[in-house]
């Protein structure tokens, strides 16, 4: 749960210039003193985090710093897909997926992965990212009020349950047999309660 912390507050803190420890420790759902002792151990890792005191103040990432985000090589990426995906098959946890979906880049779809696209309202945004990690939204155009969750799978069934939580914040765009399960799902539950 910590390491998922860790990843979590360096995505965070890669995505904004500025953030107070307490939005992290609301996001995170944790304590403010939790928050500090994780961001002193990525500043013993050596990531550059510093702190801007006073009122509009926050913990950022020194400018300028990148992280590499290929660190691993394409063997160690399927390595720990692979791993993933027996970790899956014994715990069929949603934040499993979602690490496989993160992992797997788009020229990797010949590794038995299914492109999942959905468009959703930007108003509801929020209220997606409590499910599905924001880090698969992408913004169509800054004209209009939808935009797209792209991510890749190995398991419709699991995508089904996890979009049937949210389906009324979503549309299925491809790929046409999740639709059709989901499709299916509510027929199946509009069934039980007409009777």
């Amino acid at each position: 749960m910590r390491i998922q912390r860790l990843i979590g507050l360096l995505c965070v803190l890669a995505d904004v210039d500025k953030i107070t420890v307490q939005e992290l420790a609301d996001r995170f759902e944790v304590s403010k003193r939790t928050i500090f002792r994780d961001l002193d151990t990525l500043n013993l890792a050596g990531i550059p985090i510093i702190s801007y005191p006073g009122i509009g103040g926050g913990i950022s990432v020194i400018e300028g710093y990148k992280i590499d985000k290929k660190i691993l090589s394409t063997d160690d990426t399927r390595k720990i897909f692979t791993a993933l995906k027996g970790l899956k098959s014994i715990d069929n946890d949603i934040s499993v997926n979602s690490l496989i979906a993160k992992l797997l880049p788009e020229e990797e779809a010949d590794i038995g992965s299914i492109k999942v696209v959905l468009e959703y309202d930007k108003k509801d945004e929020f209220e997606i990212t409590q499910k599905i990690d924001a880090s698969f939204f992408q913004e169509i155009n800054s004209q209009t009020d939808t935009g797209l969750i792209c991510f890749y799978t190995s398991s419709l069934s699991s995508v089904s349950n996890l979009i049937f939580g949210v389906l009324d914040k979503v549309r299925v765009v491809s790929p046409p047999e999740l639709y059709n399960d989901i499709k299916c799902r509510l027929k199946i539950a509009h069934g039980f309660y007409k009777g």
